[in-house]
């Protein structure tokens, strides 16, 4: 303003001067560049005006100079106007004197480094007549300038290099000058980024730049905006140093503003819809602008620090800000932002619809047109220092955070940015943001380190509770991190929790359709039973199954955020979709100690697929499956297939503690592979067991069913085969339970081509139960004794059996039971009584048999099991003119048989006939004795 005032004052009273240099009219074709000469001169300028200068003495005495302008060195114009006039007092022209009544200036445009004038010159001040040519008064009274009035004015704040800061425009007002205190005073209105506003100027040192204060207030026309600016300087060249404060109910005029446009639009509508309130220090050099003991209240953050700015095309900004309390859950609340600051092309089609997108969809939006912006060729030079002792982050309070941002030619450098979190916890990255393929990229390191992992782990709602207490002490990971829009990788990632050792990467990609997570880790060893396998491990089963929804396993609370708390893992209406191989070299669960573990585990859009699962030794026992498992995603349905090897079924048993009655059974089937199928429901899983030994096999096909701890099994066909024990067709139900063993339930079968059906329980080696079998014996007694008798009919056997410890070695010398025997037979002659036979003994039997024998006939004993003998006594047939007797007794140990019948006429004490069986039980030795063979 300065500079206007001289210029203008220098101008018009030189040509005053000249007009009234005599009575006579002046011959302007010869003086007027003389006096044009004179005043560049005496500024250092170029001064251009069209055509002559214009004198009026009627209505009053006026001057008007037609376009005039300065210019500088380098042409560039710092004052133009569409025309000065000024208006002469006639009483002092009169006297003799020059006194402007009023200088008016119509539409200037004033463009002012501040700084420096044209040159090093020292321009003349008002009242002051300068260096005028020859013949022109120069006394110090001659002429002064009361008051100048602007219309129209434009005013631009610009460095010497042309950096635009500041502009008013429409400038209406009026400047007056007092010489006794040698200050301007001014006031008006005008319009500065886009907002009228009324001015007020107080500037004093006009004729002594030595000495220089400035005072200039702008406020918004009924109040919501207020700028206070105080300055001084002591001294052309000097620095201009001050203070500033800035209130507003909003900053919503600031929006179309560069520096604002950089940020995303749901920050930026934010920023500029809140009130704020800025205190600062300045000192603008040649250089450089710097703000110090900054200070800034902006939608509920503090920031304090300073901030330099270069005012060249080619410095850097360089600021240190920092915050007590930074809350960016309420800087990202998104808010409309007004029509005025309206976005280019460019960010328009980034944020298009910005109200009405999904969250996640906003933010992704909002970082890809940031990230853009900050990775172009013209984004800003910057080197930014940020610290903040607590920052609030989707309801998760971070504490002690700083960072050290750099932004040049290449890439925006994060050359250092740490902040603490719960537990003592550390983490730290840096890195470098470019542009790869149009698309930005952000590649560094991270660091994370725990001395309080369990602590840290409750701020994540991964409760540790559950865990034991001397597990999850300590944590540390490194990894190499990629960040772009929509992508998150972590490689060469390495780690410790506790003494395990991991290793892997992670990648996510995200849009707004789905969430993709690919990983692969690798550990050295993991004890599950020491990190809270019977109560965390389903929880977070569960949370796998749901596709991380939620926050996490062990967070009852989750759904209740508070300041201390952490954030859900994923969006609820994002469809998560996950990877992961994993590779345990040594991992034990409920106590079982497992070598070499591998498996691919998926969460897919058909549900939880378990691609590879390969154990390599557990207790002996080789292990590999795969299949669907059962989600959310399938109605808990699964189909699996497991595959596994037992080369020492007896050690095997062993080592997984299992009783010597066990281990004895699976040494009898001996080396095989095995097999299992399951599919279906969870809680109804159709199931498929088969196991092949070099000495037996064992197979089972039952539906499984899962309830309140309890295993059923509703067996449709089994069979175990033993040298010395076949089952076949087996079916029923079995109910296992981990604190009452086993139950069966109408369990059928065929033992030794007998039919049975049992009921029972075993538990901790006590076995007790019934038994019921269907015609027993009825055809291994045709194969004995066929030759001589045949039997048909239906015979039942019943007992009750118990055993208070069940050998599984043998299993039947550890039982007792007793029951009987019942049913109807009917007795035939066999092979070796033929009709037509000639000899007189076999006819005699024969018919002895037909006569006493005839029909069915009822049959009654008793059975009995006992040290491993099995006996059949008291066994009594009851014809129409005979009785039959027998007895029998089968070592189950050895498979050898005794036995003895008889059949006797009614009221004889002789039998007719005897058969005696000795030896093993399916060849025995048979000999025949009785009254038959002696004649009688």
């Amino acid at each position: 303003m300065k500079k206007t005032i001289i210029i203008a004052s220098s101008l018009v009273s030189a040509a005053i001067g000249a007009v009234f240099l005599a009575p006579s009219v002046i011959d302007w074709d010869r003086h007027q560049a003389s006096f044009i000469t004179a005043i560049e001169q005496e500024t250092g300028c170029s001064i251009t005006v069209k055509d002559k200068f214009q004198f009026e003495l009627l209505p009053s005495p006026r001057l008007t100079l037609i376009q005039p302008a300065m210019l500088d060195q380098q042409g560039t114009a710092l004052m133009k106007a569409r025309w000065a006039r000024a208006e002469l007092s006639w009483r002092k022209l009169v006297q003799g004197e020059i006194r402007v009544e009023r200088l008016e200036l119509v539409e200037p445009s004033v463009d002012w480094d501040n700084v420096t004038s044209c040159d090093d010159a020292t321009p003349a001040s008002p009242g002051n007549g300068g260096n005028l040519p020859s013949g022109i008064a120069a006394d110090e009274e001659a002429f002064s300038i009361n008051l100048v009035s602007v219309k129209g004015g434009q005013f631009t704040y610009a460095t010497p290099t042309g950096a635009r800061l500041f502009q008013m425009e429409d400038l209406n007002g009026s400047f007056r000058y007092d010489p006794d205190r040698d200050q301007v005073i001014g006031d008006g209105t005008a319009r500065i980024i886009n907002q009228d506003a009324n001015f007020g100027l107080t500037f004093t040192g006009l004729g002594k730049p030595e000495r220089q204060r400035a005072n200039l207030t702008l406020a918004q026309p009924g109040g919501g905006l207020k700028v206070t600016l105080t300055g001084r300087r002591d001294g052309l060249g000097n620095p201009i140093t001050g203070r500033a404060s800035l209130e507003a109910d909003q900053l919503a005029f600031l929006g179309p503003e560069p520096f604002l446009r950089e940020l995303p639009d749901g920050l930026r509508g934010t920023l500029i819809n809140s009130p704020a309130k800025l205190e600062t220090d300045f000192d603008l050099q040649d250089e450089a602008f710097q703000f110090n003991n900054f200070n800034l209240r902006l939608a509920g953050q503090t920031a304090t620090g300073a901030i330099v700015i270069p005012l060249d095309n080619q410095g850097s900004i360089n600021a240190a800000l920092s915050f007590n309390h930074l809350d960016l859950d309420r800087l990202a609340q998104q808010r409309q932002i007004p029509a005025e600051t309206a976005l280019d092309d460019q960010a328009q089609d980034v944020a298009a619809n910005i109200d009405t997108v999904q969250p996640k969809e906003a933010a992704s939006a909002y970082l890809t047109q940031f990230f853009h912006r900050i990775v172009s060729p013209d984004s800003w030079r910057f080197s930014v220092d940020i610290s903040a002792d607590r920052v609030l982050y989707r309801s998760a309070l971070i504490h002690d955070i700083a960072l050290h941002v750099t932004r040049d030619k290449e890439a925006l450098r994060l050359d250092r940015a740490e902040a603490l979190l719960p537990g003592g916890s550390v983490l730290a990255m840096n890195g470098s943001l470019d542009s790869r393929n149009g698309i930005p990229e952000f590649i560094g390191d991270i660091t994370f380190r725990s001395d309080d992992f369990r602590r840290f782990l409750s701020w994540t709602h991964l409760d540790p509770a559950h865990f034991s207490s001397n597990r999850l002490r300590s944590a540390a990971v490194n990894a190499q991190v990629i960040f772009s829009p929509g992508y998150l990788g972590l490689h060469a990632l390495e780690g410790q929790v506790d003494s395990a050792k991991i290793s892997g990467f992670l990648e996510q990609q995200s849009s707004s359709e789905q969430i993709s997570i690919e990983s692969r880790f690798r550990l050295d060893r993991l004890n599950l039973d020491a990190y809270g396998n019977g109560e965390t491990l389903p929880a977070v089963w569960s949370w796998l199954q749901s596709g991380f929804k939620g926050a996490g396993p062990g967070s009852p609370g989750a759904s209740q955020q508070t300041a201390n708390t952490a954030p859900e893992t994923t969006d609820p209406a994002v469809p998560t979709y996950w990877k992961t191989d994993l590779e345990i070299e040594n991992l034990t669960s409920n106590g079982l100690p497992m070598k070499d573990v591998q498996m691919t585990i998926a969460h897919e859009e058909q549900g939880l697929m378990l691609e590879r699962f390969q154990l390599g030794d557990l207790r002996g026992l080789g292990l590999q499956a795969s299949g669907r498992l059962p989600s959310r995603d399938n109605n808990n349905n699964a189909s699996l297939a497991v595959s596994f090897y037992l080369p020492d079924p007896e050690e095997t048993a062993a080592r997984f503690g299992a009783s010597s009655q066990t281990r004895h059974l699976l040494r009898r089937f001996g080396p095989g592979n095995g097999s299992i199928l399951l599919e279906g429901d969870i809680a109804r899983l159709n199931t498929r067991l088969v196991y092949d030994g070099q000495e037996g096999w064992i197979k089972l096909d039952s539906a499984a069913l899962w309830e309140a701890g309890e295993l059923a099994l509703a067996i449709r066909d089994g069979g175990i085969r033993l040298p010395d024990l076949d089952l076949r067709k087996l079916s029923g139900e079995a109910r296992f339970q981990s604190d009452q063993g086993i139950a069966w339930q109408d369990l059928q079968g065929q033992w030794m081509d007998l039919a049975f059906v049992s009921n029972g329980t075993y538990q901790e080696g006590r076995l007790m139960g019934k038994l019921k079998m269907e015609s027993p014996d009825i055809n291994s007694f045709n194969q004995l004794a066929g030759n001589y008798l045949r039997a048909e009919g239906a015979v039942q056997a019943e007992m009750e059996f118990q055993s208070l410890e069940l050998d599984a070695e043998k299993p039947l010398s550890t039982i007792q039971g007793k029951g009987t025997l019942s049913g109807a037979v009917t007795l035939t002659p066999g092979t070796e009584l033929a009709a037509d036979s000639k000899l007189a003994p076999i006819r005699r039997l024969r018919e002895f048999m037909v006569t006493a024998f005839d029909g069915a006939m009822p049959l009654k004993g008793a059975i009995s099991l006992d040290n491993g003998q099995l006996k059949i006594s008291n066994l009594n047939l009851q014809g129409a003119r005979g009785t039959g007797t027998a007895a029998v007794k089968l070592n189950t140990e050895t498979m050898r048989l005794s036995g003895k019948l008889s059949l006797l006429a009614t009221g004889q004490q002789d039998p007719e006939f005897t058969l005696q069986a000795n030896g093993p039980a399916d060849r025995p030795n048979l000999k025949t004795a009785g009254k038959w063979l002696a004649g009688q």
